[in-house]
């Protein structure tokens, strides 16, 4: 191969290589994208998680803030337990959410109460815990980019299960309690009383109704043919429990304000039941279909990485079959040099010699030399 040959293989080659510029521009794009995805995917799920340790979190709130309102001896293990769970999921994921400040504040207002020995008065201290517990529930879903999911189902089911779920829990604590208050009243606050429950009914239905529309949305968009049965049965289980808290909170005796309190207190631990096992279901469904996402960026990744490395073998390998066949071609001219030469079956071509046959001078030696062996008589 001469050093013009050499070098009109070699253009292609290196053009071929050059070809690669783009190709690795496009690879880069799409890597860092998918690898954008992947983070976002992760830090939802982080963020369902935290929404997980949050759930028990308001239903012991609730809890105990009904027995406070009651005088009753106020439950603090439960909450504890579902105050330490959620604590730890704060210390291992909190500075990424950036929810820590949210959570101590909240922490250290829920270790005071219940505070003052008045029944008003601890009704509010208690609705100040449960407005700050229902803040950080805004911040991890907005934190966490669920509030932003581009998947329309996800989004809607991120909604009810972040938002309208435990607002709805939350206003069914204050109905049930301020029904339990409005007794207790003087008279100059009976005409308030009666008020403020119709504000806290109210305040009830625009969540409840709110989280039946973004569960019927989300099965009208999803691509789950199972969604709807997994979340309808409980949302139908839940309507039909907070339907049931009106009935059960009504003033039974206009003159007192007075209601059934064990009547009240079961609808509403009802509510509860029902809000939570609808509560998890969301959740998990929505950790099931972001662990989907992650599993589909992942194969892209992959997929992206073998067709680049098929690319760049394939612009190489001209490039390397024409450095290579130069070499060798330079190494053969060498050994001719040195007196080898080209060899045939294995053994060098002497000069004289043909590679089509033998030559007269290798043949007049063979012939003076040649003795027969003794073991062939």
């Amino acid at each position: 191969m001469t050093a013009a040959t050499f070098r009109g293989r070699l253009l292609p080659a290196t053009l071929s290589l050059l070809a690669l510029l783009p190709v690795g521009m496009l690879f880069d794009r799409l890597y860092r994208s998918i690898d954008s995805d992947l983070l976002v995917a992760h830090r939802e799920r982080t963020g369902v998680e935290y929404l997980l340790a949050l759930g028990p979190v308001t239903i012991a709130l609730n809890d105990m803030q009904a027995a406070a309102i009651a005088g009753a001896a106020v439950p603090r293990q439960q909450l504890t337990t579902a105050l330490d769970a959620a604590g730890a999921v704060d210390e291992r994921v909190g500075g990424e959410l950036r929810t820590t400040e949210r959570w101590t504040s909240l922490r250290g207002t829920i270790d005071k109460l219940p505070g003052s020995r008045s029944a008003a008065d601890r009704y509010l201290a208690f609705s100040e815990a449960s407005d700050l517990l229902l803040a950080l529930y805004g911040v991890v879903r907005a934190n966490s980019g669920l509030v932003r999911d581009p998947e329309t189902d996800l989004y809607y089911l991120e909604d009810a299960a972040a938002e309208e779920l435990p607002e709805a829990v939350v206003m069914a604590g204050r109905l049930t309690d301020l029904s339990l208050l409005a007794s207790s009243r003087p008279a100059s606050e009976q005409a308030s009383a009666i008020g403020e429950l119709a504000t806290a009914r109210d305040q009830l239905a625009t969540p409840v109704g709110d989280l039946a529309v973004d569960l019927q949305r989300a099965v009208d968009t999803t691509t789950s043919t199972g969604l709807g049965d997994v979340l309808l049965s409980r949302l139908d289980r839940f309507r039909r429990a907070v339907d049931a808290i009106g009935p059960a909170t009504a003033i039974i005796d206009p003159r007192l304000l007075t209601v059934d309190a064990t009547r009240a207190n079961a609808a509403r631990a009802d509510v509860e039941a029902a809000a939570l096992d609808l509560y998890t279901t969301l959740l998990r469904e929505m950790d099931a279909q972001i662990a989907d996402r992650l599993d589909g960026l992942s194969g892209r990744r992959w997929q992206a990485i073998g067709i680049v490395t098929v690319a760049v073998a394939l612009a190489v390998a001209p490039f390397v079959l024409a450095v290579l066949g130069r070499r060798r071609r330079i190494g053969d001219v060498r050994g001719t040099a040195a007196g080898v030469g080209p060899t045939r079956y294995g053994e060098p071509i002497q000069r004289g010699e043909s590679m089509h046959g033998v030559g007269a001078g290798r043949l007049a030696k063979a012939a003076a030399g040649w003795q027969e062996h003794p073991g062939a008589r």
